[in-house]
């Protein structure tokens, strides 16, 4: 392995030189179930991808266009998007997190633009994660799920300083609705805020929604108190949780902005801000720009995978019931929560060196990413068979076995 690249992610030795469906494989020719594959591929590798691919080649297209030009693909990559999503308006950027920022930006000029220049803060939820920026940092709570090293050292601004402009509501706040008596024992009101920050289903070391009741609350507070409600749907959308939004299975309304990314393009880096027309007339001639975003080839990828979902992506949910059905079969696994493709489970007590799981899981041909004992998250690309699922389940108990002898 190369020793100038950063040590920041723990690699494994292991020469990937082919992907195929739902493998990877090395240069000892052997092949590994892609459980992980950092959450962006839903197809898996080769073949549609290989085939689109192809195709966007034979067009002749530029693979990235200067953004003041217009781009046939692009736009109608736009229009189908915000078609299956129902928003008006969309915003590309090139990686989830740029898309979060976008999006509080988008929240405070659009007070701003209206004169309420008091109306900065974001809230977030606790247990929540979206990402690694500075602005990411500061709205993910590093003591719920998600870890303290993405934030220790680097001096974020930190969600429990409210002069920050972040701020985290804790779980019982949300539980007990107490929403304005909390704000308010933080000397601040509802005319300090400028957008709340769900995710409606916890993806990051865990697999957990905050649930119905608690969602409707929020956008319902959001409404009557006049905050932008706002959903991260980088890890739930495009098919993650079972639908094109998550925020559709819980019954909400269309939040105020969305924003999406991982699965939109197949791989290929491409975020997108989901939003109504008022609101995206807030971002006017110069004020918003990234240099990546809406390239001609992520946009058409994006294109091919929205025409691949309207045809199959249904047809796909039987195999993700089955595969979760499977996981509550097994005695050493106590628990499985799951949403459409989201899904994690918990590994019995009795089960010594949880944290070995995914080491062990390689050796059996399954890459899992796993950060901490409980729960560990699983999300195959969507086209799994059954017959992929039972050789999976096979792996899992190997390598519970491998384990139990190493104990």
């Amino acid at each position: 392995m190369s020793k100038h690249l950063f040590n920041n992610i723990e690699r494994r030795s292991i020469n990937i030189v082919k992907g195929e469906g739902i493998y990877l494989i090395d240069d000892k020719e052997n092949k590994f179930m892609d459980l992980w594959g950092d959450y962006i591929h839903p197809l898996g590798y080769g073949g549609y991808i290989n085939e689109s691919l192809t195709e966007f080649i034979h067009k002749s297209l530029p693979h990235q266009n200067p953004k003041i030009i217009q781009v046939d693909i692009v736009d109608k990559a736009a229009d189908m998007l915000c078609e299956m999503a129902g928003y008006d308006k969309v915003l590309f950027t090139s990686s989830g997190v740029l898309g979060i920022e976008a999006a509080v930006k988008l929240a405070r000029k659009y007070w701003y633009d209206k004169g309420l220049y008091n109306k900065k803060t974001i809230l977030s939820l606790y247990g929540g994660f979206h990402g690694r920026t500075y602005v990411g940092l500061s709205l993910s709570d590093a003591d719920g799920y998600g870890s303290p090293y993405h934030r220790s050292g680097f001096s974020a601004y930190g969600c429990d300083n409210w002069e920050s402009g972040y701020k985290i509501i804790p779980k019982a706040v949300l539980e007990k609705r107490q929403l304005k008596s909390f704000l308010k024992n933080h000397y601040l009101d509802c005319d300090t805020i400028a957008a709340i920050l769900v995710t409606t289903i916890n993806g990051v070391n865990t697999v957990f929604s905050y649930g119905k009741k608690n969602l409707l609350y929020l956008q319902s507070f959001c409404k009557q108190k006049n905050i932008l409600f706002i959903t991260d749907e980088i890890q739930t959308g495009m098919g993650c949780c079972g639908d094109i939004l998550s925020y559709k299975i819980f019954g909400l309304n269309r939040p105020d902005i969305s924003v999406v990314a991982k699965k939109l393009a197949m791989g290929f880096p491409l975020a997108a801000v989901l939003t109504t027309e008022e609101i995206s007339e807030t971002f006017t001639y110069g004020t918003h720009f990234d240099t990546f975003a809406g390239g001609t080839l992520a946009c058409f990828m994006m294109f091919k995978y929205l025409l691949w979902y309207k045809n199959n992506f249904k047809d796909t949910l039987k195999m993700a019931e089955y595969l979760g059905k499977e996981l509550q079969k097994l005695p050493f696994i106590s628990k499985v929560t799951r949403f459409g493709w989201q899904m994690a489970f918990w590994l019995d007590d009795k089960i010594k060196n949880k944290k070995q799981f995914a080491s062990f899981a390689i050796n059996n041909g399954l890459i899992i990413g796993q950060f901490r004992e409980n729960p560990i998250k699983l999300q195959p690309p969507f086209i799994i068979t059954k017959e992929e699922i039972d050789m999976m389940i096979e792996k899992i108990k190997r390598t519970i076995k491998d384990m139990e002898v190493q104990e």
